[in-house]
């Protein structure tokens, strides 16, 4: 037990140091590289380019940057906030209000990190594609709406 906790002592700092700097290296990279690229006139990788910023003025200029910009904004806020309240709500739910499925309320959050993303985007098409989508199609023909309420493929 003695020699057990002396090894660790001894090689574990140097283990934890060695995993950290692998973390490190393996985040930053892929940064730089984006970082330094955006700055090179060449393609990624090929040497007979030079330092420029016209890679940034190409996109500032661009009259549609801002609009995508904008649309990122909207959406980023949107959906924070809905997760928030959602959030907040299932937490106040599952604390202050006595449920006989409230073990399940708090697992709930944490089941799509379990599914696979390509299941969930499936998922969402069929459910709110404006053709085919089993919501659309059923509020659709709930109302007598000609036309679809959602559209999973835009904002």
């Amino acid at each position: 037990m003695a020699m057990r906790d002396a090894l660790l002592r001894r090689f574990g700092t140097g283990l934890a140091a060695l995993a950290t700097i692998l973390v490190v290296a393996l985040i930053l990279a892929p940064i730089v590289t984006v970082l330094i690229s955006s700055f090179w006139s060449a393609p990624f990788l090929q040497l007979h380019g030079h330092f420029t910023g016209a890679n940034f003025s190409r996109i500032l200029s661009n009259p549609r940057t801002f609009d995508l910009l904008r649309n990122t904004g909207i959406y980023t806020i949107g959906a924070a906030s809905i997760a928030v309240f959602l959030g907040s709500s299932l937490a106040w739910i599952a604390t202050r209000v006595r449920l006989p499925f409230a073990r399940v309320l708090g697992i709930l959050p944490v089941m799509p990190l379990f599914l696979p993303a390509l299941l969930k985007d499936t998922s969402w098409i069929q459910l709110f594609s404006p053709r085919t989508g089993l919501v659309n199609l059923g509020l659709m023909q709930l109302f007598g709406w000609s036309a679809p309420p959602f559209n999973v493929f835009s904002l």
